[in-house]
């Protein structure tokens, strides 16, 4: 996993990896979900937000629209 950001962001990332979503890749698959991830926390708050997009997709969101 790559991090980039904050280097607080770094002790999220054994949680984040332990994720397991069972209804997308079944158990004893060796499959793997590849996604971008974008994640936020506010300072003083203890709730962070990790959105996970598909490949690519931090790209697309960080694309501008030309005429």
């Amino acid at each position: 996993m790559q991090v980039n950001g904050d280097a607080g962001m770094a002790q999220f990332v054994k949680k984040i990896e332990a994720v397991h979503f069972p209804e997308l890749v079944p158990a004893g698959s060796k499959a793997r979900l590849v996604r971008d991830a974008a994640m936020s926390c506010s300072p003083g708050d203890r709730h962070c937000v990790l959105v996970l997009m598909p490949m690519g997709g931090m790209q697309a969101e960080n694309a501008s629209i030309q005429n």
